[in-house]
């Protein structure tokens, strides 16, 4: 006699792989994204949802799909305690050999799972995976840049030659396992690696921290050129301190990590600031200060001043010209722009 589904999770004491759910108040999406996995799920996988005390319908919806889908693991903190102290606990709450890292609102491709339980056969420490940036309503767009290659590859980090390679062909920040729904981390790998997560609390980098903390022992990366992941876009759950915060979580934090592990000089932080820089636009730049100039907020401008004058600190022509351009054409814009509404008004009023 066939034991049934419900039989079957159960006997999934020790799965092969968790898909690691960190997420907060993303009710309206999290339906989707788990129903894109467990249509694909087998008895090798669970689902691990750590709960930022989210104050819409998420611990409902959990519930739902837990009717059908049993392995569903949900924890739900009492308060928020902030988005890496979550990241780094939906990985503790975690009983797989491998985490997948998955964002509450992106979407699992056809046939993912199967391709990451064949991967992990491997034993590579991160497993590095392909996504496809989308709108809102996950209509794709293109697919994102990660690494400077064509095909799957496998990297030694904790070989220093092999690694320089690595962070040269970088293209991203998620080369540098910034994004979440891209990582696949050996469990054990991740438990092992001995850093100060205090010192990374309110970063938004922990889950970074973590994965470079493993450097001592080896660092085995698997770059998946596939694209495996719908990633949904404009609604970006860490701009609600405003986009200049946002921005310096990028620019500082990332300096922050790459000081940390590297060293300010060394080779692979200036890959790291480089690949922010290739994100983190002077366009996205002067288009913060204007909005900073409409809402008339100087303190603002003043930060994203001093915030781009260290975005730009490394030598180079091209960064001192953006450095100069960001300097000089904001105001003789927004001085021109001003200039004409005030002369079209009279021209209006004479009229």
């Amino acid at each position: 006699m066939d034991p049934s589904k419900e039989d079957i999770y159960k006997m999934s004491i020790n799965p092969k792989l968790s898909i690691c759910i960190p997420t907060y108040n993303r009710a309206e999406y999290l339906a989707e994204t788990l129903q894109s996995i467990i249509m694909q799920a087998t008895d090798e996988i669970e689902i691990v949802i750590s709960d930022n005390a989210s104050s819409d319908d998420t611990a409902a919806i959990v519930a739902k799909f837990r009717e059908n889908f049993p392995s569903i693991t949900y924890f739900k903190h009492l308060e928020n305690v902030g988005a890496d102290r979550n990241y780094l606990q939906v990985v503790e709450l975690a009983k797989g050999d491998y985490c997948w890292l998955f964002g509450s609102d992106d979407v699992m491709k056809e046939h993912a799972i199967t391709r990451i339980l064949n991967e992990i056969k491997s034993g590579a420490d991160v497993y590095l995976c392909g996504l496809t940036l989308c709108t809102l309503d996950m209509v794709p767009i293109e697919r994102h840049k990660i690494l400077n290659v064509d095909s799957d590859q496998r990297f030694n980090l904790g070989n220093v030659s092999e690694r320089n390679i690595y962070f040269e062909l970088a293209e991203t920040t998620t080369a540098f396992f910034s994004f979440l729904g891209s990582l696949i981390v050996n469990k054990k790998k991740w438990d092992q690696a001995a850093i100060d997560e205090e010192l990374f609390y309110g970063s938004l980098w922990s889950h970074v921290a973590k994965i470079f903390g493993m450097l001592p022992d080896g660092l085995i990366v698997y770059y998946i050129h596939k694209s495996l992941i719908n990633k949904r876009g404009d609604n970006d759950s860490f701009l609600g301190d405003g986009m200049v915060r946002r921005y310096e979580v990028a620019i500082n934090g990332y300096r922050k990590i790459a000081n940390k592990f590297f060293g300010e000089d060394s080779t692979e932080a200036f890959h790291i600031r480089r690949t922010v820089r290739r994100e983190l636009t002077l366009k996205h730049l002067l288009n913060a200060k204007f909005e900073c100039m409409d809402r008339r907020s100087i303190k603002e401008i003043l930060f994203l001043d001093r915030l781009v004058t260290v975005h730009y600190s490394d030598p180079g022509i091209g960064n001192l010209f953006k450095s100069m351009l960001y300097k000089l054409t904001p105001m003789f814009i927004y001085r021109h722009i001003k200039l004409s509404k005030r002369v079209l008004k009279k021209l209006l009023v004479n009229d």
